[in-house]
């Protein structure tokens, strides 16, 4: 991977805000908000054409709800993708050692996920990745779900996208990964896998 957007292009989500949203799950979302903006005009004209201005009130939160719904998680996939191809710019491929932490609060902490994705026993369990890498002779150790001050922190990048299904995707094992220098941040790749060593610890 030579350039920026070949990296950007290869990451499946990054190990501060989860794995990027699905296409399906993004295209879905549309289809809330231009059904939610189709309900508005319809309600709109309900109300003019009925004369009760107090109808409107009533109506307008319902489709308020789609577009606000939609709006977000739309919102918050471009928001990780900006995020995405910065820390892509000095990013460098690396081995990493990840292992899964036993973490009681990390139950259900999915967070933007499908209703599969919350429901499945194999995502929902009480781990967390526990990251270790060696750049320049010096050891860096990262978990998920970790929140720290960061400028990109923001509402619409608060928790961590299917943290369950990260967990059981990436950790146990060697895996390589894309590790930027300059924002000290890791991403992970897409069709990547562990791979069991018991000599994997990073020396």
């Amino acid at each position: 991977m030579s350039n920026t957007e070949e990296k950007y292009k290869e990451i499946a989500g990054t190990l501060d805000y989860g794995l990027r949203n699905p296409k399906a799950f993004l295209r879905f979302m549309w289809v809330l908000i231009g059904f939610g903006c189709f309900c508005f005009i319809i309600f709109v004209v309900a109300t003019i054409v009925a004369r009760e201005p107090l109808l409107l009130l009533a109506v307008i939160l319902s489709p308020l709800f789609f577009v606000g719904f939609g709006g977000y998680f739309i919102i918050r996939e471009h928001k990780h993708n900006d995020v995405i191809r910065l820390w892509c710019e000095d990013a460098i491929e690396h081995v990493a050692f990840i292992e899964k932490v036993y973490c009681e609060s990390a139950q259900m902490r999915t967070y933007n996920g499908a209703a599969i994705i919350l429901l499945n026993p194999k995502y929902n369990q009480p781990y967390i990745l526990k990251v270790k890498i060696k750049y320049k002779d010096e050891k860096h150790t990262y978990f998920s779900m970790q929140k720290q001050k960061s400028p990109f922190d923001s509402f619409f990048l608060k928790g961590c996208s299917y943290h369950g299904k990260m967990v059981a995707d990436y950790g146990g094992g060697k895996v390589k990964i894309l590790y930027s220098p300059k924002y000290d941040k890791v991403m992970f790749l897409k069709g990547e896998k562990p791979k069991i060593d018991e000599t994997a610890e990073i020396e």
